[in-house]
């Protein structure tokens, strides 16, 4: 069912009310967990921003094992550390901003960095289209490749979920977002449900409710995680199943959504089973990759690709996710 206040929230930020001439703040969350290694960089990349209106920089330990709450307290004193019981990085975010002052709230992942640029043109983004209320930019993998697939030529252009969620790399975690804060709040925040994919979860709400989503064509996100999901089989199961859980969501919906059809939905919850199969395999369960394969062959015909693999995995399991495992482990030396 629809939030009314959402709604109307969306409606007023689809008539332009913001004086282009004032100048947001904007609070910086970071979720980490076990960070200590890589947040130094993520926040000497905050702090490296042209913007000069950063009203603050939270970052919320999500009861961290290692150091990392004395390398944000004894190196970046001007932060603000907030620390919780482990929740996953859905709880943490939500927390951080539920703290936040900033009329607009930035998220970077604790082994991300910003290029210098990203908080100025995505607040210049937002103050320009005030019937935008979410700004993705593109992002450069590690080796310096940009990530995104865009659904058009333009620098600026208008994201629709089937953008988003159809299309792969459409959108690299939640480093490369800008969110108002009381939109975040109105839609609800992050589904904590899901220890990964929050980030689908939530771009699916904010679209269905009329929110305009904008995507800034230069990478300026930095994002180290391509490969993790196949190097870490408990992440990249966490991530099918929260997918998964997403697109029966989709399915569920109760009237049709603009940006996706029903169609679509279930081709995608079709993948998501075809992907938690392939990963079921990776960590050696090959009974739970094959019963998922099954699975997956019951649901409605998806992609010609998924069908195919999905067919491959269920009559030649062996062979099929023997192959494909030897590969990723081959491609992830």
């Amino acid at each position: 069912m629809r939030n009314e206040h959402a709604t109307a929230l969306a409606a007023s930020y689809n008539s332009p009310e913001t004086s282009a001439d004032t100048t947001p703040s904007v609070s910086v969350v970071i979720p980490a967990y076990n960070a200590a290694l890589t947040i130094g960089r993520a926040l000497a990349s905050v702090f490296a921003q042209t913007y000069a209106s950063l009203s603050e920089v939270i970052v919320v330990d999500d009861g961290s094992t290692d150091n990392t709450v004395e390398v944000v307290s004894q190196q970046f004193p001007q932060v603000r550390l907030l620390r919780q019981a482990n929740a996953g990085a859905a709880a943490a975010r939500n927390y951080g901003v539920s703290q936040a002052s900033g009329e607009l709230i930035a998220f970077l992942d604790a082994d991300d960095e910003w290029l210098p640029l990203k908080t100025e043109r995505q607040v210049a983004v937002l103050q320009s289209h005030p019937g935008m209320t979410l700004c993705l930019c593109d992002a450069l993998s590690a080796s310096g490749k940009t990530l995104w697939r865009p659904p058009s030529t333009a620098q600026l252009s208008h994201c629709t979920f089937r953008h988003l969620f159809l299309s792969p790399f459409g959108f690299v975690g939640c480093s490369v977002w800008m969110v108002r804060r009381q939109a975040f709040g109105a839609v609800g925040g992050f589904d904590i449900r899901m220890r990964r994919g929050q980030d689908v979860g939530f771009l699916w709400r904010v679209t269905s409710l009329g929110y305009g989503v904008a995507r800034y064509g230069d990478p300026l996100t930095i994002y180290y995680g391509m490969n993790e999901r196949a190097r870490n089989p408990h992440i990249a199961d966490l991530y099918s199943e929260a997918l998964l859980l997403c697109a029966e969501d989709l399915l569920r919906g109760e009237a049709p959504n603009p940006w996706l059809t029903t169609q679509e939905a279930a081709a995608v919850r079709r993948q998501r089973y075809r992907s938690a199969a392939e990963v079921l395999a990776y960590r050696g369960d090959m009974a739970g990759a094959l019963a998922r394969a099954r699975q997956g062959l019951q649901l409605p015909r998806g992609r010609v690709l998924d069908n195919v693999r999905l067919t491959l995995a269920h009559r030649f399991p062996s062979c099929y996710f023997g192959l494909r495992s030897a590969l990723l482990r081959w491609f992830n030396r």
